[in-house]
């Protein structure tokens, strides 16, 4: 079983969920990005911006596990 105790960052748009995870005691992180139902990944991963993901921390609401 699997015990989170850290901070998780999400948001979601119109086209995706998104969530932030942290991999490596602070310094690395890890994207997990779903697109809706109704939409195509490859059309999100190729449109995406790196101001769509800093957004993941700023917009998003702050989760403590």
């Amino acid at each position: 079983m699997m015990n989170m105790k850290e901070s998780q960052y999400y948001m979601e748009s119109d086209t995706y969920q998104a969530i932030k995870l942290q991999y490596i005691k602070g310094t690395t992180y890890i994207y997990l990005i779903l697109p809706k139902e109704s939409e195509n990944l490859s059309e999100i991963i190729k449109n995406i911006t790196i101001e769509e993901l800093n957004n993941i921390d700023s917009n998003s609401g702050n989760r403590e596990e």
